[in-house]
């Protein structure tokens, strides 16, 4: 809970943006913490972005120095981060579950492994506020691999568990196949015992 955290394994932090503050999260793309600290020379560089683009001249460039800080809350959502683990020598994940209240981060963890959340679950930042859908599924971190990239069983297991037709085609023509060669070989020892008699 809140900022302990191992530097090896796979590892679920859970906390409000108020315990996650202490989390060290300097590297990460996507950061849960009470106050989030904006340089201008960001907004000054989207400001003038947008502005070349439309071709607006008519606003002077933004040259602003120093920064913003904005303190916010999570509200009745709750936001799961998932990225690689920073301190880890291995491929290992850390996930980050936070809602601003203990009471709140139970609730929506509770509906978090529902089916019908955890069905809706892609990429790598998801937000919810109640257990039928999320209110944002994003992919924000760089995609890594972990286990063993050139496992081709375990690429068939997946595939396989992601196209569950198959399993059942798969099942019910062993079933037939099986069948068919009892068949024939009772068929085969009933003939033999009939022309021994």
């Amino acid at each position: 809970m809140g900022s302990e955290v191992t530097k090896e394994g796979s590892i679920i932090v859970l906390g409000t943006p108020e315990t996650l503050s202490q989390l060290e999260q300097s590297e990460f793309s996507t950061a849960i913490e009470a106050t989030k600290r904006w340089s201008y020379r960001l907004q000054n560089n989207l400001y003038n972005h947008i502005r070349t683009v439309t071709g607006d001249e008519s606003f002077k460039e933004m040259r602003t120095n120093g920064q913003t800080v904005q303190k916010n809350d999570l509200g009745e959502q709750a936001i799961l981060t998932v990225q690689a683990h920073p301190t880890s020598s291995q491929t290992d994940t850390l996930f980050i579950v936070a809602a601003q209240t203990p009471e709140l981060l139970q609730t929506r963890v509770t509906e978090l492994v529902s089916l019908s959340m955890w069905g809706q679950m892609a990429g790598d930042f998801f937000a919810w506020k109640d257990a039928l859908s999320p209110s944002l599924v994003m992919q924000v971190n760089d995609k890594y691999e972990v286990g063993e990239a050139d496992d081709n069983w375990l690429h068939l297991r997946l595939w396989l568990s992601n196209n569950p037709w198959y399993w059942l085609i798969g099942f019910v023509v062993t079933v037939f196949v099986v069948s068919l060669i009892i068949y024939l070989l009772l068929k085969r020892r009933n003939k033999q015992v009939q022309d021994s008699w």
